[in-house]
This record gives structure tokens, C-alpha cells and sequence, in this order.
């Protein structure tokens, strides 16, 4: 979007009123009006896209709700609706493509922000039991963002992967302001394990949180956590 917009432009304001912070607190409850208006704005300024651009923005607000419903139905009653799935999967399969993709643009990295949207275990990278999580993003230049919003109890291991070209910064806090934060830095393709006691900055700390630097490039990242007795 920045690539068509400057951000204090009147219809980048019509897609991101808020910049991104409307998104990132998406629930249940408020991601279909965010979904809506950002149809609106698409609609009102498709001139500026692609046109199969402007269809897939028009159309996440109905295959939101549509995969959503799916989804409500079979949990209620999987046994009846085996024949519903087989006949309809690959409708339902692009339907929840779509509002997957799209929730996950823009809650990059921040599985509980997803875990408020949808309820199937598809994104979970290792399920809820796994010992180790693992959280993939991709950061957008000069941007940070919570990855983990959890307790870390002793014996807490993070190991970090810098994927990018660009320096990765790591660091966490009580709070989610990382105004003051003390960053750890991690070169460009290098992976690197923490202890609480190398990467934290007080031991109760619950938001881990990471930042890229770079003011052109994506930085994508993995992070690993789990704890050893």
C-alpha cells in the first residue's frame, strides 16, 4: 500500500485510519467492520490497483464470515457434515485461504492476536502440547511488534533466526511500549539462543518483542521458545 501511498494521503487514511494498530487488536468482534471498510476504500480508489487486486479487497468481508460459519457448523456437528465438506472443500479451502492470509498480514507474528480470530489448530505451527513454539514473521521496514504476550518461567530457552539482510533486534519488556526497551542485536543469517538471564531485561517481563531497523527492507525472522527442566 505504501508503494501507492504516502501515508498522510487522504485514501491511505481511508485503508488505515489508525496505521496498523486497529488490525493488530482485531477480534471476532471487530475484524469483519475492519474487513468492510477496507472493501470500501478498495472500491473507492480501485483505480490505483490492480483489478484482481480490488476483487480479492472486495471480497474478504463475505469470505470471512463464510469461512467463520463453515467452521462454527462443522465444530458443532463434524458427523453430519462430512458430505458437505467433500462436495464444497475446495470452495471452503479458498474461502478460509483468503481470511487466513489476510488476518495474518496483519497480526504478523503475534499467534495470540490470530488464537482471538479463529479456533482450528492449523495455526498452530506445533499445536498447543508441542514442547517447542515456534512464531514466524516477516517485518515490514522500520517496525516492531510483539511476537509473545505469555509468562516465561525458569528454565525458559529462545533461539532466534535472522533470515534477513538487515540487523534483528530482540528484546522484552513488562508493558508493550518498547519506548526505553535495551535491544539484543542479531546479524543477518545468524541464530542465536537465549536464557531469561542473556535476554532479558527483568525477570517479569511478559512481551518479547522485535524490531527491525532497516528503513527499506523486510526482515524475515523465526523465534523457538520452549523450557528445560
Amino acid at each position: 500500500m505504501r508503494d501507492v501511498y504516502r501515508t498522510n494521503e487522504g485514501a491511505y487514511l481511508e485503508f488505515y485510519p489508525q496505521e496498523l494498530k486497529d488490525y493488530n487488536a482485531a477480534n471476532k468482534t471487530t475484524v469483519k467492520g475492519l474487513m468492510v471498510r477496507y472493501a470500501a476504500a478498495a472500491t473507492a480508489h480501485a483505480a490505483d490497483f490492480d483489478p484482481s487486486f480490488v476483487t480479492l479487497f472486495q471480497n474478504f468481508p463475505t469470505a470471512f464470515v463464510g469461512a467463520q460459519d463453515n467452521q462454527s457448523t462443522e465444530m458443532e456437528d463434524v458427523g453430519t457434515g462430512r458430505a458437505i465438506i467433500s462436495s464444497q472443500r475446495q470452495a471452503l479451502n479458498i474461502s478460509l485461504y483468503q481470511a487466513v492470509h489476510f488476518v495474518a498480514y496483519y497480526v504478523l507474528g503475534n499467534i495470540e492476536a490470530m488464537l482471538g480470530l479463529f479456533r482450528f489448530n492449523l495455526l498452530f505451527a506445533y499445536g498447543h502440547s508441542a514442547p517447542h513454539e515456534r512464531y514466524h514473521g516477516d517485518l515490514l521496514p522500520n517496525t516492531t511488534v510483539v511476537v509473545i504476550h505469555d509468562t516465561f518461567p525458569e528454565g525458559t530457552k529462545i533461539k532466534v533466526r535472522n533470515f534477513g539482510t538487515t540487523d534483528l533486534m530482540i528484546g522484552t519488556k513488562t508493558d508493550d511500549d518498547p519506548t526505553g526497551l535495551v535491544w539484543k542485536t542479531l546479524k543477518p543469517g545468524k541464530t542465536k539462543t537465549y536464557t531469561k538471564d542473556t535476554l532479558f531485561s527483568h525477570p517479569d517481563d511478559t512481551y518479547l518483542m522485535v524490531h527491525n531497523p532497516d528503513l527499506n527492507d523486510h526482515l524475515p525472522y523465526q523465534i523457538e521458545r520452549w523450557v528445560e527442566d
